[in-house]
């Protein structure tokens, strides 16, 4: 525009005393007769003005029968009442059907100035604020911007003409007593600020920093790279599961609301320490953090330079890159298996029936924790608990109690009759051997819904937990080091006497330590390590030639024909995951629950696993020993021994048929029923 605006102008005041003319103009809220009436005064026509007046400006039938004959004549009619010293300061009116009007009412109250922005529509035309106050009057810029902030004339200008400032700059018109300039300010807004069409504009988009494609996200015109694009603080996933956002959201509802010792607690401290991703999202959940932070902080994405646009839907936004799409749906997946993890178990302990659920075949039983229990001075003991996987999915724990008033008790006490009266009343009908032996058992807990990422050192804790919670029997003073409770082994130096339960029934007092000791029996596999030191250099050396080798078969041999048992963590680790390169073996010693077991000729693998992985606790543990330390590697191992598996499985019926002594086809049954079990129990692995 040409003319020269002072926008620093400000008035002396809003209430000087005022002509008959203004003050009654300023009471009439209709523009078209606010017009009418200013063309009147001007032209000196008092008697018609005398008409058109009334109580209100117009009356109100009046009112009715010019706005029937046009809506233009509705303008200004509905805007609200200005209260008792209030002075209207500016409008700005529009040239829609109705004509509507927007106006600024100013106040004085108490030496300061209260402004307030008024609409035909009960304020449904306003954005905050509406509102304001100051000890002057306002500036004629700080008058405009007030106004434009709290009714968007730019956002009405678009709505109606798109790109055509002409068509815009004659659809408005600004008034007001006190700014003569208000007009021309208003019109030098729209157009510095008004967006004008251009046929060169830059398409919405940005670059990829890793191809260096132009991505115009919109427009769908994108590269491999692009994951995710915000718009606006709305983040839109690309080329991933549709459902991510809401799947992080159940995670960050999951994590943030575990308690201590919960099962979901004690699975998602376990699950920290299976990967660095999970770890990452499991922190990630607990700090709240959006979808967008862990794209960037867990994936590693890449954002591009982003974009504006301007306009009614305009707005800023950019688009998120990374070097692999797939890394995207493994993400969402990781963060479905640890909230379905957490949510898909079930418990149940405290409740009748619980003993049907015990099985009638043979099951693994592994150890969780045994010791001494006490309630109060009568009721006392030892306890011993084990679980078992019945099905897949589907867990129980086992009780194993007995009384301990008679552990020092010999046949001399009996005889001599040193017995107090608790013990006494302990061997009531029973000889003292048969009281000692004597146990209870009792299916406590069970649990289903159990998903593969569960691994049963955390069902262990979760089962013991709820049978404490539930007033069962805790154990206060634990047994040596021996069950899952201990928490699976990290790289461990060598093999430790751990106890496991290979049969359903613990074995009688002999297999227990003073003063209760375990029901379990001691597993065989570790017996050798127990009495004599690992020779470390004996292993080293194998280490060594294992790692020169090309073809690892025939050291794997030699291990399988000697038998000495190899330490759990590096040494099983290694051996293990040459076994998975190795072509087959030829025999050597089969370990069974005797401590020399027997030899074994012929392709067979069992013979080097069951001196290698070996069975029930110290297979876990071996296990578990490679899922964390090697996880990529432990999915490969897992899938050659479902092999020897489902081998076993095929060639154990066969047994019965073949022309051999029956002390052979018990051996041969023996080793095929080892195969065939080499995934039972195991996490992450279908038997």
């Amino acid at each position: 525009m040409t003319k020269n605006i002072d926008l620093n102008f400000r008035p002396t005041t809003y209430f000087r005393p005022q002509k008959l003319e203004s003050y009654l103009l300023s009471k009439v809220k209709g523009a078209v007769l606010r017009k009418k009436l200013q063309a009147l005064f001007d032209e000196g026509r008092h008697a018609e003005v005398s008409q058109l007046l009334s109580a209100e400006g117009i009356s109100a039938a009046d009112k009715k029968a010019l706005e029937s004959v046009h809506p233009m004549f509705m303008g200004g009619n509905y805007l609200p009442d200005t209260e008792e010293g209030e002075v209207e300061i500016g409008r700005i009116s529009i040239q829609s059907t109705t004509y509507d009007v927007t106006c600024v009412y100013a106040k004085p109250i108490n030496g300061e100035i209260h402004y307030r922005i008024v609409d035909e529509y009960n304020g449904e035309t306003l954005e905050a604020p509406t509102e304001a106050v100051s000890k002057l009057p306002m500036s004629l810029q700080e008058f405009r911007d007030f106004f434009l902030k709290g009714w968007p004339l730019l956002d009405v200008l678009e709505m109606n003409f798109e790109g055509d400032l002409d068509g815009c700059l004659d659809f408005f018109t600004c008034a007001s007593d006190f700014y003569p300039d208000f007009d021309w300010a208003c019109r030098d807004f729209v157009i510095e600020n008004y967006p004008v069409d251009d046929e060169d504009e830059t398409e919405a988009g940005d670059k990829c920093p890793i191809c260096e494609k132009f991505n115009a996200t919109p427009s769908g015109d994108t590269c491999e790279h692009l994951c995710a694009w915000q718009w606006d603080g709305q983040l839109e996933i690309v080329n991933g599961a549709s459902s991510q956002e809401s799947h992080w959201t159940d995670l960050v509802d999951l994590v943030s609301s575990r308690e201590d010792e919960s099962p979901e607690d004690v699975i998602l401290k376990a699950q920290e320490k299976k990967s660095q991703t999970r770890a990452q999202l499991i922190d990630a959940a607990s700090r709240g953090c959006s979808l967008l932070e862990v794209l960037t902080d867990v994936l590693g994405a890449k954002s591009g330079d982003g974009w504006s646009t301007s306009g009614m839907l305009g707005g800023a936004g950019f688009n998120l890159f990374i070097d692999d799409p797939k890394k995207l749906r493994a993400l969402d997946k990781e963060c479905v298996l640890l909230v379905e993890a957490c949510t898909q178990i079930s418990i149940e302990v405290g409740v009748s029936g619980l003993e049907k659920k015990r099985p009638q075949k043979t099951v693994d039983w592994l150890p969780v924790a045994s010791g001494l229990w006490e309630e109060d001075r009568y009721h006392s003991g030892h306890i011993s608990y084990f679980i078992a996987n019945v099905s897949p999915g589907n867990w129980i724990m086992d009780g194993v109690s007995r009384n301990t008033m008679l552990d020092d008790v010999t046949e001399e006490d009996v005889e001599e009759g040193r017995l107090n009266d608790d013990q006494i009343q302990a061997m009531w009908g029973q000889t003292l051997e048969e009281a000692q032996n004597a146990e209870y058992r009792e299916i406590v807990a069970a649990c289903s819904g159990v998903t593969s990422e569960v691994s049963p050192y955390e069902i262990a804790q979760i089962l013991y937990r709820a049978v404490c919670d539930d007033g069962g029997k805790e154990i206060s003073e634990f047994d040596r080091s021996n069950g899952l409770l201990d928490g699976p082994p990290v790289s461990q130096p060598e093999d430790k006497n751990i106890q496991s339960a290979s049969s359903a029934k613990p074995k009688s007092k002999s297999s227990r330590s003073k003063p209760g000791g375990n029901a379990a029996p001691v597993d065989s596999d570790s017996s050798k390590s127990k009495n004599s030191k690992v020779d470390q250099k004996k292993w080293s050396k194998i280490l060594s030639a294992l790692a020169e080798a090309v073809d690892p078969t025939a050291q794997l041999n030699q291990i399988a024909n000697d038998g000495a048992v190899p330490p759990v963590g590096n040494v099983t680790r290694l051996l293990l995951l040459s076994w998975i390169k190795a072509k087959p073996l030829s025999g050597g010693k089969f370990k069974t629950s005797d401590v020399n077991g027997f030899g074994v000729s012929g392709n067979h693998e069992e013979p080097f696993l069951s001196i290698v992985l070996g069975r029930d606790e110290r297979k876990l543990r071996v296990l578990e020993d490679i899922r964390c330390n090697d996880p990529e590697s432990y999915s490969a191992l897992l899938s050659k021994l479902k092999l020897v598996a489902d081998s076993a499985k095929k060639k154990r019926p066969e047994i019965k048929n073949m022309a051999m002594p029956a002390i052979g086809k018990s051996m041969l049954s023996a080793l095929y029923s080892y195969g065939e079990n080499l995934l039972t129990g195991v996490p992450c692995a279908t038997a």
